[in-house]
C-alpha cells in the first residue's frame, strides 16, 4: 500500500506542475481530543476545476514523531463576492512508520478565504482512521496557502 500511496502523491505533484491554480500550503494542527498532540504539514495541490481541487499532503507528528502521507479529493465551491470557499475532503494515506505502511482514510471538511491574491487562510477538521479502526483520531489544523 505504501509504494502506492506514495505514486498516487507523485502523480498528483506531477499534474499540479501543469495544472492552474497550483499551491504550496504549511499548517499547524491539534488533535481534538485525548492527547492533543501537535503536528506540522506541508501539502502541494492545485485546482483541476473551480468546483475540485486535489493535493497530496505530509503530516508530522510532533509527540509520536510519526509521520504520514496522504492524497486528497476536495470539492469545493466559492461563496460568490466574499473570497470564502467551504470543502469537503476525502483522501487516503499511510503511515510512514509501521513497516507494513498502515493504510490509513481521511474524512474532513474545511474553508479557505483569500487574504490577498496569492495567499489563502486553510482552517481544516481531519478524521483520520486506519482502515482496520484501530487507529482513530481527529484534529483541526489552520494554514496558509500560497498561491502560483
Amino acid at each position: 500500500m505504501n509504494k502506492y500511496v506514495v505514486a498516487l502523491v507523485a502523480s498528483l505533484a506531477a499534474g499540479s506542475a501543469f495544472a492552474g491554480d497550483v499551491y504550496v500550503a504549511g499548517n499547524l494542527g491539534t488533535q481534538v481530543e485525548g492527547s492533543r498532540e501537535a503536528s506540522l504539514g506541508l501539502a502541494l495541490g492545485t485546482d483541476l476545476t473551480k468546483n475540485l481541487r486535489v493535493e497530496g499532503a505530509y503530516e508530522h507528528r510532533l509527540d509520536s514523531k510519526s509521520n504520514n502521507l496522504y492524497a486528497h479529493v476536495m470539492p469545493q465551491a466559492t461563496i460568490p463576492s466574499t473570497g470564502i470557499t467551504p470543502y469537503a475532503l476525502v483522501g487516503l494515506g499511510v503511515d510512514l512508520e509501521s513497516l507494513d505502511g498502515k493504510p490509513l482514510y481521511v474524512l474532513g471538511a474545511g474553508v479557505r478565504t483569500e487574504l490577498t491574491k496569492t495567499i489563502d487562510l486553510d482552517l481544516r477538521y481531519r478524521r483520520i482512521d486506519t482502515v482496520d479502526n484501530n487507529d482513530r483520531r481527529e484534529s483541526v489544523t489552520a494554514g496558509l496557502a500560497l498561491k502560483f
